[in-house]
This record gives C-alpha cells, structure tokens and sequence, in this order.
C-alpha cells in the first residue's frame, strides 16, 4: 500500500480482451499522477468505443507525498455495484495506487446475471492488471553532483557502484551527474562524496517526485 515514501502501481499502459458468455470485455488500464488524468484516459475510451454497450471504470490515487487519495467507479449503465466496484475491488486486491482501469463491454447477447457481471468485470481487471505488470515506487530526490576533472574517476566508480540511478555525466567546466535517491536515504552517499573530494563536491537539492524503484548496477 502507498505511504508517504513507497506504493505499488501499474507498470504503465496495457489492454486486454476477454470473450465471456459471447460478451467482449476490453480491459485498460494505466497508471496515472492526478484525477484530471484519469478522467482524461476514461473519456479517451470512451470516444474510442462510442458504439460499446457499457464502458465501466474504477481508479485510486493519492497526492504526492501519500496525502488524502481520491477514488471513483462508474458502472455506465450496468446494475449497480456489479462494474464499478469489483473492477475497483480488484485494485485494492492488488495494493495498486495511482491507476485507472476501464472496462468496456460488447453486449453479446446472453445475460450474465449479478454474479455473473461482478465475476466478468473483476476477471477482466484482473487480466488487464497482469498483462501492465507492477511496479514499485519510492519518493526520490534528486541530487546534482559536481566535481573537477580531476576527481571524476573515483566519484564515477562510486556512482556507478551505488544502488541509486544515476544520469551519464555531462561536461563544460566541471563533471556533472544527477542522481535519484530515496529520500532519507542521502546521508551514506553525501559523507563518500564528501570524503573523496575532501568536501570539495558541489552538491545542488532538485526535485522531489515519485520514480521507479531502481536495482543497483552489476557491470
């Protein structure tokens, strides 16, 4: 579940399709940053499938740094509680934050019934889910490192080394990198700089926002 620090989400843009009962369910899902984005990616389906009998949708989000979420579903016209809500059901099922999922639906002819439509639009979600993947993110600040040419080699190999993502060093009068650190985490890192330039690395605090997870290099 989403803290202030860490959530679970979507990976980013997927679709599926499932034939249930002579019924298409069409799932997408994606992940999403505010409801303004949301609501754009909805109407974007629904433009997209005008002719669609229903085009039923769920999403859960929270503001940065892990502040009051926002939630919605709609069943578009099926009976109430059997579209909307399993499909937002199968979002909290998963712990996913920050994503949005529609469903539409091609009437095919044969009556799902309640149970039925609940089983068929949480099916569908669920595909929809597995086809996007999952991904972990972390609150990150960014860091950017400048040093001499002269001290470029050690502080390179120590970023390179480091679990943290780290951009290709740009040149002009010093070496350059950004770095994308968990915030609270800064500290270790600070200190190596530190000693290894004996304290003459130039540090500059950048933007905060929410980014990937990121496994460390093994080259």
């Amino acid at each position: 579940m989403k803290s202030a620090q860490s959530y679970w989400t979507v990976s980013g843009y997927a679709e599926t399709e499932l034939i249930i009962q002579k019924s298409r369910f069409i799932g997408y899902a994606t992940r999403v940053e505010t409801e303004g984005e949301a609501q754009l990616f909805i109407e974007k389906i629904r433009k997209n499938h005008w002719s669609a009998s229903h085009n039923c949708f769920a999403y859960y989000l929270t503001k940065e740094g892990g502040g009051p979420e926002a939630q919605k579903a709609s069943d578009d016209g099926e009976p109430a509680g059997t579209a909307g809500k399993p499909i937002l059901e199968t979002i909290h099922a998963h712990h996913l934050w920050d994503t949005v999922i529609v469903v539409t639906r091609y009437f095919g002819g044969v009556k799902l019934g309640s149970g039925g439509l609940v089983r068929a639009y949480g099916q569908t979600a669920s595909a929809v889910i597995q086809t996007a993947g999952i991904s972990h993110f972390t609150l990150q600040q960014c860091l950017t490192i400048t040093v001499s040419y002269e001290q470029m080699g050690k502080i390179e190999y120590d970023l390179h080394r480091s679990p943290f993502e780290v951009s290709a060093p740009a040149f002009a009068a010093a070496v350059t990198w950004n770095v994308w650190i968990p915030c609270g985490k800064e500290r270790p890192l600070l200190d190596q700089l530190s000693q290894h330039t004996n304290g003459q690395a130039h540090i500059t605090w950048g933007e905060i926002k929410y980014r990937p997870s990121h496994s460390p290099s093994t080259d």
